[in-house]
């Protein structure tokens, strides 16, 4: 897909918009039945009443893209339900707590090659291995990620070698302490 229905890295607030997204379902007070209906969530048809009421809520922008994006959004909420309450904005990159969990380089270079549907099945896969190791993360390279995959490569690389640089640098201070 062209990048021009992508969005764009700059895109004010977008760090925000993620950060607020994730703190709402991660929340205490958040709808145990809400939470439940996001991880059961299918993202080629968002259909959970609760999907879209975040939307409009934290992210009304998005509710005017292209269907393609709105399914990239769900594919988020879905993965942040499975991990909630484990969020942790301003720090904690996915692929430190990757290789603090003992992730496998294998498994690392799986998922940062996927594409498409395989991309989405890894994804899940991570998050549901960090959500049962207890790990927050700040969801932000995550998302992103998830936005920009098969649609703004340039970018979707540079969220890639975020995660693959914390994941080595984690791995390797591990390494040196042992």
């Amino acid at each position: 897909m062209p990048e021009t229905n992508s969005p764009k890295k700059d895109d004010p607030g977008l760090g925000e918009i993620i950060t607020n997204i994730a703190r709402k379902i991660a929340a205490k007070d958040f709808s145990t039945g809400d939470r439940a209906a996001l991880r059961r969530l299918e993202d080629k048809v968002p259909n959970a009443p609760i999907f879209w009421s975040l939307m409009a809520r934290c992210n009304a922008n998005a509710l005017d893209r292209d269907a393609e994006e709105i399914r990239r959004w769900a594919l988020i909420l879905r993965g942040m339900a499975i991990m909630a309450p484990y969020h942790h904005p301003n720090t904690n990159n996915p692929g430190a707590m990757l290789a603090k969990n003992d992730f496998s380089e294998l498994r690392l270079a799986k998922f940062l090659s996927a594409r498409g549907a395989q991309f989405r099945d890894q994804y899940l896969l991570i998050c549901r291995f960090l959500a049962v190791k207890g790990e927050a993360i700040d969801w932000r390279v995550l998302a992103k990620l998830v936005l920009a995959e098969g649609r703004n490569e340039k970018w979707a690389e540079e969220q890639r070698m975020a995660i693959a640089r914390a994941y080595f640098r984690t791995k390797n201070s591990k390494e040196k302490a042992a």
